[in-house]
């Protein structure tokens, strides 16, 4: 297993900038994170699928969902940021931007901004001096840019209700962690909500409410990220590929894989190599 066993990280509020590396194992850590390309194009492998991130478009994710960048074209440096999930859960943005980085999925801006690049460079510049006004400055410019973004994304004007999302906060990533370190296993409802202290049937509940899709559902993304990186860094057959990622039979797992990724894992398996012949 090529996904660390341990916690997730805790990088709190942060940045880096450095060029962009092929990950040999997925990565996660506990923040939302923003990424911005100075040049060429990253791909991840992520909880929600394969995305390919362009230069000059900010990228945001919950990296608690395993993320791994697999194919990199004629990149230049990045710059990446990390927010605590509470911060921009009590930020009140719109339901489907919040919902969307819990599923897994990246949130790509499809618009771009000239000016995101100077940006970028400050906030890294704020937060690696230790001056709490200009760190404090950051946050608040990394608050407003995102409102701007999901303001340009179609049906996302809905602002989240402060008022039980932040109180959901803590169970759903709880939740979230324990799927993350135990996926692989067969797992039921009762073991799942165990670390959050709550009767099952109530922590399931939240978890949709807060999610958008059941813990079940959850529990088959992470599923699906294993076996779509065992069909790109392994030879394993398919029925190991499914036993290996925590599905019970082939039929379950052709199933599951299929709808999701709208094609079989052979084919997508040949896609993936194709991609990384290009990288």
């Amino acid at each position: 297993m090529l996904i660390d066993e341990d916690n997730a990280a805790i990088l709190g509020f942060s940045s880096g900038y450095r060029m962009p590396r092929l990950m040999h194992k997925a990565h996660r850590h506990q923040e939302i994170e923003i990424n911005f390309l100075l040049a060429g194009t990253m791909t991840y492998l992520a909880t929600g699928g394969i995305v390919r991130v362009p230069a000059g478009r900010l990228a945001v994710f919950w990296a608690a969902a395993p993320h791994q960048i697999i194919a990199l074209e004629a990149v230049g440096h990045f710059y990446w940021f990390t927010i605590p999930f509470a911060w921009v859960v009590q930020w009140q943005l719109a339901e489907s931007f919040i919902n969307t980085l819990l599923q897994g999925g990246i949130v790509l801006d499809e618009v771009g901004n000239a000016g995101d690049e100077a940006v970028c460079a400050r906030w890294h510049s704020d937060l690696q001096s230790g001056d709490m006004q200009c760190v404090r400055a950051a946050q608040l410019e990394m608050e407003a840019r995102l409102i701007r973004l999901i303001h340009q994304m179609p049906h996302a004007q809905k602002s989240t209700k402060g008022s039980s999302l932040p109180d959901a906060t803590d169970a759903v990533q709880k939740m979230a962690e324990f799927i993350a370190r135990n996926y692989m296993r067969s797992l039921n409802v009762a073991e799942i909500a165990q670390p959050t202290g709550l009767h099952p049937n109530y922590a399931m509940t939240l978890f949709r409410s807060t999610c958008g899709m059941s813990v079940l559902d959850y529990l088959v993304q992470h599923r699906l990220f294993h076996a779509r990186r065992l069909l790109l860094t392994s030879d394993l057959k398919i029925i190991d590929v499914a036993l290996e990622s925590g599905f019970g039979s082939l039929s379950r797992f052709y199933e599951a894989f299929t709808r999701a990724n709208g094609c079989s894992p052979q084919r997508f398996r040949k896609q993936i190599h194709e991609l990384k012949g290009q990288s």
